[in-house]
């Protein structure tokens, strides 16, 4: 499998910024935007006026010359249901019924109200029988028809929709430098991507989803302290429920302006490694021009948004 860019266009968007990105034909990121959206068209990553803030979003492209249409979208995180599923290998065909069967019980809306994805991430035996590690995900129909008829409105063409852990785990793949690549495929690693509303912590098992949790910000700020304690918790839990290979070897934080403060106060309580994501990609192979680090850290998923898995 290879990882490469195959549209041009990457956003992000939450309650109170827009992050896009724009990628050359070299997988090399040319221009990249961050904007704020105006009051009352989106709360709580929920869309109010689809016709505003499609609006918006064709006004920022007009006033940065973005010609390129073809562009891809990373949902907010708490939209999306992640559910990491074991199953006997089996004939593709009768594989979704299985699936379908196995997640029911964690979505409170009947199965047609849903779109629902999967892909086999990895392959084992035990006694002789074949198993598939699947990541199932599954998100309302209507929420992405909404993003769609919005970027459709600000006159793009969306072609694909992706989630906030595939987009920052393609990054990592793609652009960090040879001496990490081995702990993405060999270690454990814990995701921390910190947005406005919502935060997401992810832990990834030998470059598979094993487990997340969403946690919610109270009154639009973040409380590290939290989010310090919810890491833990995550931590334990794994260290708890994997039958092997249990230890975490990394933290990753990903997101807004206060993944500065959460390094530094996960460096004083913990005594594995932590960092940003910013330190683990080169960014010669990234950017053509200067990048602020301090204000290009939240463009992560805009960024893995335009990347997509190749299978050989």
């Amino acid at each position: 499998m290879v990882i490469k860019s195959k549209v041009s266009l990457g956003l992000d968007i939450d309650s109170h910024k827009i992050k896009l990105i724009r990628m050359n034909n070299n997988s090399i990121c040319n221009k990249w935007i961050i904007e704020s959206i105006p009051n009352g068209l989106i709360t709580r990553d929920r869309i109010l006026s689809e016709d505003l803030l499609g609006q918006h979003i064709r006004e920022i492209i007009r006033l940065y010359k973005i010609r390129e249409k073809r562009c891809a979208l990373c949902l907010p995180a708490h939209h999306v249901t992640i559910k990491g599923i074991t199953l006997p290998k089996m004939q593709k065909e009768i594989l979704m019924e299985n699936i379908l069967y196995d997640i029911r019980e964690y979505l409170p809306l009947e199965l047609d109200n849903y779109t629902i994805d999967y892909r086999i991430m990895n392959t084992t035996t035990i006694n002789d029988i074949e198993y598939w590690d699947i990541l199932v995900v599954v998100v309302l129909k209507e929420v992405i028809s909404s993003y769609i008829r919005v970027l459709k409105k600000a006159g793009l063409k969306p072609i694909f929709l992706d989630i906030p852990f595939n987009c920052m785990q393609k990054l990592l793949i793609k652009f960090s430098d040879n001496s990490k690549q081995k702990i993405l495929k060999s270690g454990n690693l814990c995701l921390v991507d910190l947005g406005h509303y919502y935060n997401e912590i992810i832990i990834v098992q030998k470059g598979i989803y094993f487990a997340n949790r969403t946690v919610a910000n109270e009154e639009e700020k973040t409380d590290l302290s939290q989010i310090r304690d919810e890491i833990l918790g995550i931590i334990r839990y794994f260290n708890n429920q994997a039958s092997s290979n249990n230890q975490l070897d990394h933290i990753i934080i990903f997101g807004e302006e206060a993944s500065w403060e959460l390094l530094e106060l996960l460096k004083q309580d913990l005594k594995l490694g932590v960092s940003l994501w910013t330190d683990w990609v080169n960014f010669n192979n990234l950017f053509s021009d200067y990048y602020p680090v301090k204000r290009i850290i939240s463009l992560s998923k805009a960024i893995g948004a335009t990347i997509r898995r190749i299978a050989l």
